[in-house]
């Protein structure tokens, strides 16, 4: 890590999450944060880390959070007041070896981004800032969805194999996965790429509300 640098330590994560309880519906706010305080790594090559840029953090909340796996390390990052300038320097400052993610940064962090893209020696015309939706159900509206199965597993990206569609059984899982979400205390979010309008218009028949465009990046 560069000279710039402060770790948030772990038993002050909970003072970083409860400045994000005022709004719920951020991917990168209180929910995020409240997964990892209580996520368990796999195993000893995995490690959460959170990043800040100043001894202020408690009170402009500015974090990056690096989650590295195996082969592939992810990266959140975002402020409730602090200077983007400074969460910026921060994401430079970051040192990551390999194959990683940027995930669900707003429209304000695409500069960010693009300079951290730039000071890794990359082509900017190479960056894609991959365009998603962000959907939300209210809780009090994940009740009313009827499910007639109960599927087993877990969810990340939903895909039906082409044979299989027209069927009921991409808003099926969707149902049985927003009901356990809510047994969570966690909000019901969905991101969809832009593009996808077949399963924008999924999401939107079953009274999912668009809230937000985040972006995705990928950095070699």
């Amino acid at each position: 890590m560069g000279s710039t640098t402060m770790e948030i330590t772990r038993d002050q994560w909970a003072v970083l999450r409860d400045l994000y309880a005022g709004d719920r519906t951020s991917l990168t706010g209180y929910d995020l944060l409240e997964f990892f305080i209580n996520f368990q790594p796999l195993s000893d090559v995995e490690s959460i880390k959170i990043y800040t840029t100043d001894q202020n953090w408690s009170v402009h909340g500015s974090y990056i959070i690096i989650h590295k796996m195996t082969k592939v390390s992810f990266l959140y990052l975002d402020t409730i007041k602090g200077p983007l300038k400074d969460l910026g320097s921060l994401l430079c400052a970051i040192n990551i070896k390999g194959y990683h993610l940027i995930n669900a940064y707003g429209e304000d962090f695409k500069p960010l981004v693009e300079q951290y893209w730039l000071k890794r020696g990359q082509d900017l015309n190479k960056l894609e800032h991959q365009g998603t939706v962000v959907y939300h159900l209210p809780s009090s509206e994940v009740q009313n969805l009827k499910t007639e199965e109960s599927p087993h597993g877990s969810l990340g990206n939903l895909y039906v194999l082409s044979d299989h569609r027209r069927k009921g059984l991409g808003s099926m899982v969707v149902r049985f996965m927003a009901k356990e979400i809510l047994k969570t205390g966690s909000e019901v979010l969905a991101t969809v790429v832009l593009e996808n309008k077949s399963s924008r218009n999924m999401f939107e028949k079953m009274g999912f509300r668009p809230i937000n465009t985040l972006y995705w990046a990928v950095i070699p």
